[in-house]
């Protein structure tokens, strides 16, 4: 581990483009994974909700008879002609590229979300290791903006916040401060109770005065999960920008017809976005200039 240490730290230093370019390639095959767990890990909550409704009430289920499905298991695969991806065109961005965002067994559209996400990672990813060493922190920066993606996708196109997802965010969160990390271990417990207890509070008194729900309970733990990772001081600067940003994008989305107004909000979108820029705003410390 300090051997790879030495050497990263050493490329970053003497070979800056060529550190880039390997970030580049880390985030276009993280990328790539982020699209796996966007798209099946929705279906795999599903698939286990089913099952629990069955048993609760009393249905017979044929869960032992289904394959496997999971985030590894079966292989990349159209959903369209369920024709095996071969591996030179699971290839990130180039293959989708190369096909011109078709299957090359029925010519049907791949979604532009696929190479969005990937090119998105990758340049995030460079942006980050373009002013952090190579180190524990970078390892951290990294899979704290990674989870967001994945936090921010799922959000936009299923209104949904796993709990797996949120609540181990909120763990790695703690467990990185443990020695401070991004903050005080102090700072994080505070920030992950305080995260959660403004927007339930919010939810609370907007259920009161309008007889509905004004927020998911996923933004609640999300929220959660970014105070444990930046500490409590950022909270209401992450609401504030979350929300304004939500506000702005949102009115242009109807303005132009895109979103109807009677459309929920994906707010962990916007808490998403908030965050990470947060979190980089606030490292001008580990700037190169």
């Amino acid at each position: 581990m300090i051997g790879w240490s030495i050497y990263f730290t050493v490329l970053y230093q003497q070979h800056f483009l060529l550190w880039l370019l390997f970030s580049g390639i880390l985030g276009l095959i993280i990328g790539s994974f982020i699209n796996v767990v966007v798209y099946r890990l929705p279906i795999m909550l599903e698939k286990v909700w089913q099952e629990e409704a069955k048993f609760i009430l009393g249905v017979s289920s044929s869960a032992f008879l289904e394959k496997t499905y999971n985030l590894l298991y079966p292989s990349s695969h159209c959903i369209n002609c369920h024709h095996a991806i071969r591996w030179f065109d699971n290839i990130p961005l180039l293959s989708w590229l190369i096909l011109r965002g078709r299957c090359r067994d029925c010519q049907t559209k791949i979604s532009i979300r696929y190479p969005l996400i990937e090119l998105l990672t990758a340049i995030i990813t460079m942006i980050i290791c373009s002013f952090i060493t190579p180190s524990l922190f970078l390892v951290a920066t990294l899979i704290f903006s990674w989870y967001l993606l994945i936090a921010a996708f799922i959000d936009a196109e299923k209104l949904l916040l796993p709990d797996c997802l949120t609540l181990s965010f909120l763990w790695l969160g703690l467990f990185f401060n443990l020695y401070g990390g991004f903050t005080s271990l102090d700072d994080a417990v505070k920030g992950a109770i305080i995260g959660y207890m403004v927007l339930w509070f919010v939810n609370t008194l907007f259920k009161f005065l309008y007889k509905k729900e004004g927020l998911g309970h996923g933004d609640f733990k999300l929220l959660a999960a970014l105070g444990a990772w930046l500490g409590w001081h950022y909270i209401i600067n992450i609401i504030l920008l979350a929300s304004v940003s939500g506000i702005i994008i949102t009115s242009v989305l109807i303005l132009f017809r895109v979103k109807s107004a009677k459309q929920p909000i994906a707010f962990g979108v916007y808490l998403s976005f908030a965050g990470w820029l947060i979190m980089i705003c606030n490292r001008t410390d580990y700037w190169l200039f």
